[in-house]
């Protein structure tokens, strides 16, 4: 037995709701034809837009895709974006968009069950952030039609260290942790940066540690150390790996040393394995940790009449040439020795001290390892040369720093060096007879007028 139940038409479009029932009433079949594209187009054409078919939503999540409990300073988080519905839709705005950068991904995904489409979009941004207090972006908005989409607003407490909800067991087993030997320090004066990887399991490998970011530092990754060994934390035995650089800063202020990432690779099942069955299996996951940030002030030096050639320890300033005995305008080398624990790269060349007979150029320097424990050498060469002849007295030399442990300056001075300089011979004249043959030669050979 068939009953028609009726018919709709709108603009021209005309569909049948047909309702079927057996004849022995056990089964009941409903069919709306072209019923989803009829609820699109009354959707969108009659009622116009349903603001309740859209979802648009703004979150903050750790580098693993964890939801944020709390941002770190200096620690990058990732600001989330989705937005969903059943149209095609432009690019969304955020209020606040200074305070992101990106996207620096945007995944896009369509689907249509049964005439039904749905539209997802997830942009993927990164902020930091670097003092404590608040975050708050948002809303982000869609604009479809003439009508506007909000999203929440979003607000996320900014503390010391990231948090992300909940405790994870891999946060349990490893971390990475940030460390200085000094809070308050003297511009170019030298600090220890500790870098620590923390595990208590032997099945967690470290595949990778991200280089610092230290914009307002000098920073020589080669001049690094590392160390191994176990400690205990809070009644729990970790090991460790220690990387330890020294650092200059290189601006006054409050310094912000960022969060490092970390990449660690750990088993995919639950159950634990040998070292060795590990390491050459394909089953570990790898998964991002970030350590804590740092902030260091820094203050200037005091005030100084004068040049100041560096900032640290200096044990040594010395002067030599490579030759006492010259003759006049015959270049020598005159080179100074500095020994100090200090930025010696960066180290500024001495004024020299010259009298008016003796012309120099700069010539080159150069940087060689000191027999004292974090000590070095640097090398200042000049090329010299005297304008007159006699005993010639290349004075002393002074080398100007600033010493951060007793806070004052102080000095180091060479002994004078005499040169003895005998008198240029006069260039050998051309023999007479030489010239002459030549202008014969010349006088035979050319054309006469």
């Amino acid at each position: 037995m068939v009953k028609k139940i009726g018919k709709i038409c709108v603009h021209g479009f005309d569909t049948f709701a047909t309702q079927t029932l057996t004849t022995n009433g056990l089964s009941k079949k409903i069919i709306l034809s072209l019923a989803s594209n009829l609820f699109l187009f009354l959707s969108f054409n009659v009622f116009g837009i349903d603001k309740s078919n859209f979802r648009v939503n703004l979150r903050a999540l750790d580098s693993n895709g964890e939801p944020l409990e709390q941002a770190g300073i200096g620690v990058p988080f990732t600001v989330e974006l989705t937005v969903e519905g059943p149209k095609e839709f432009g690019n969304p705005e955020i209020l606040g968009m200074q305070k992101l950068s990106g996207p620096i991904s945007v995944s896009n995904m369509m689907s249509n069950t049964n005439g039904r489409v749905n539209v997802k979009k997830i942009f993927t941004y990164q902020a930091l952030v670097e003092k404590e207090g608040n975050f708050k972006i948002g809303p982000a908005q869609i604009n479809i039609e003439g009508k506007r989409i909000d999203s929440n607003i979003l607000n996320v407490p900014v503390g010391s260290e990231l948090k992300s909800k909940g405790e994870t067991e891999l946060q349990k087993n490893a971390f990475l942790k940030l460390s200085l030997d000094k809070n308050e320090v003297f511009i170019d004066q030298r600090i220890y940066l500790s870098i620590k990887f923390y595990f208590n399991n032997e099945d967690i490998r470290l595949v990778n540690i991200e280089t610092p970011n230290l914009k307002d530092f000098y920073f020589d990754q080669q001049k690094g150390e590392q160390f191994s060994g176990i400690e205990e934390i809070e009644g729990q035995k970790f090991g460790y790996l220690e990387y330890k650089y020294p650092i200059y800063p290189k601006k006054i202020g409050e310094l912000l040393i960022p969060s490092m990432k970390a990449t660690i690779q750990q088993p995919r099942s639950g159950r634990m394995q040998s070292s060795f069955a590990f390491m050459f299996s394909a089953i570990g996951e790898q998964k991002n940790i970030r350590s804590n940030s740092l902030k260091i002030k820094v203050n200037k030096l005091p005030k100084f009449e004068g040049k100041v050639n560096g900032v640290g320890k200096f044990v040594k300033f010395v002067a030599s040439v490579n030759q006492i005995d010259v003759t006049q305008s015959e270049g020598i080398v005159f080179k100074l020795e500095v020994e100090g624990q200090a930025d010696m790269q960066n180290l500024k060349t001495p004024e020299l001290n010259m009298p008016q007979d003796l012309t120099y150029y700069d010539s080159r320097n150069y940087i060689e390892a000191s027999n004292i424990k974090d000590f070095e050498k640097k090398y200042f060469e000049f090329i010299v040369q005297p304008n007159k002849e006699g005993k010639l007295i290349i004075p002393e030399q002074k080398f100007i720093f600033f010493d951060p442990e007793q806070k004052k300056y102080k000095s180091l001075v060479t002994e004078p060096i005499v040169l003895n300089v005998k008198k240029s011979e006069a260039p050998k004249k051309e023999h007479p007879v030489q010239k002459i043959e030549q202008e014969i030669s010349l006088n035979e050979t050319s054309p006469i007028y």
